[in-house]
């Protein structure tokens, strides 16, 4: 048997495919041919591996096959909220806005911003069975819907003695007055020798008291009593009456009561204090019980239901838009005793929620 070499075949620069010399004088006629004839097939396929591979360069620069992609974009996308602003107008035409606050919650009263007070009622105004009203315009000055209104009291109703005057010189702790002087301003009544009088430092039912000792309609009052046992200064004292009257008071007196109307004060509906289209005075809620209202002291108002003005929330007030209320006070009748030397002082707040 003719022994057979293992063939090397190269494949160089110039594309020629080479045999050794001793390989080919070992092979028949025959296998020359066959071998001839393979060589030419491997050099064909190797040239087309290369061509293939020069053309995958040339075209997608690394020697991989590219692939197809798309792409879209949701551009200028943004949320942003609206605001609600609370406008007050009371009778005096002066308008109060709840953005003049940086927490949107204007409630101090005075001052350039505070709303108008509704009620000032003396003693020389007040009379047995009078019902007095305030106007008072509530408007939604904001870009979102007012769904509900509510109401409170700053503070429970509490009946303290009317101050007569104010204090223009300092007590000190320990001044002795058997007998003294005071020096007051604004003295609204005159003063009889023995009345008695009561210096306050602000709170109710604190302060001691002194026996007039002159009459006196002026800035000085000569009085006797005990020593000062506090300091009293000219900027939190009053002076008020000390006589005081046992029986029923002005907070358990008065009634309290809001009137929803509309722009001509026609009533539309009793929202607070009775039922029905308009309130009863005689029967609406007496102001000492107005803070007993609401787990959190607000009083949800249920406004009459409005298609012409308040097309979208229909019972609060949209943007843009008013209501209008008469705020009303019924004075009881008659006017005994157990009301004399006696003052109510309050805030009414209203708050308005988008929901």
């Amino acid at each position: 048997m003719l022994a057979r070499a293992v063939r090397t075949s190269t494949f160089d620069a110039g594309a020629r495919l080479t045999s050794t010399t001793t390989e080919r004088q070992r092979l028949t006629p025959n296998q020359i041919g066959s071998d001839t004839h393979m060589s030419k097939k491997t050099k064909r396929y190797l040239m087309l591996l290369v061509a293939v591979g020069l053309i995958a360069v040339a075209a997608g620069g690394s020697g991989t096959f590219a692939s197809f992609s798309a792409e879209t974009a949701n551009n200028g996308n943004y949320f942003a909220s609206g605001t609600l602003f609370l406008h007050n107008t009371g009778p005096n035409a002066t308008t109060c806005t709840s953005e003049s606050d940086t927490n949107n919650n204007q409630n101090s009263a005075g001052g350039s911003n505070g709303c108008d007070w509704l009620f000032h009622v003396g003693p020389n105004l007040l009379s047995e069975g009078a019902n007095p009203t305030a106007a008072l315009t509530l408007s939604n000055a904001g870009t979102v819907n007012g769904q509900t209104l509510k109401f409170q009291l700053a503070g429970a109703c509490q009946d303290t003695s009317p101050v007569i005057a104010s204090l223009t010189t300092e007590v000190a702790s320990g001044d002795p007055f058997s007998p003294g002087t005071l020096h007051v301003a604004g003295l609204t009544q005159t003063l009889l020798a023995g009345t008695k009088i009561t210096l306050t430092d602000g709170a109710p039912g604190s302060g001691q008291t002194y026996t007039v000792t002159a009459d006196t309609s002026s800035s000085t009052i000569q009085v006797t009593g005990p020593v000062a046992a506090q300091t009293y200064t000219t900027a939190t004292t009053k002076v008020t009456l000390a006589a005081t009257f046992s029986g029923v008071k002005l907070c358990a007196g008065l009634r309290f009561y809001i009137q929803e109307v509309d722009g001509s004060n026609n009533p539309l509906k009793c929202i607070y204090g009775g039922s029905g289209t308009s309130c009863n005075p005689l029967a609406a809620t007496p102001f000492s019980s107005i803070s007993a209202i609401g787990p959190d002291g607000w009083a949800t108002l249920t406004l009459a239901t409005d298609g012409s003005a308040n097309t979208v929330t229909r019972t609060g007030i949209d943007p843009g838009k008013s209501r209008h209320f008469l705020i009303g006070v019924q004075v009881p009748s008659p006017l005994t005793n157990s009301f004399q030397n006696d003052q109510i002082s309050f805030d009414l707040q209203w708050q308005l929620d988008q929901v």
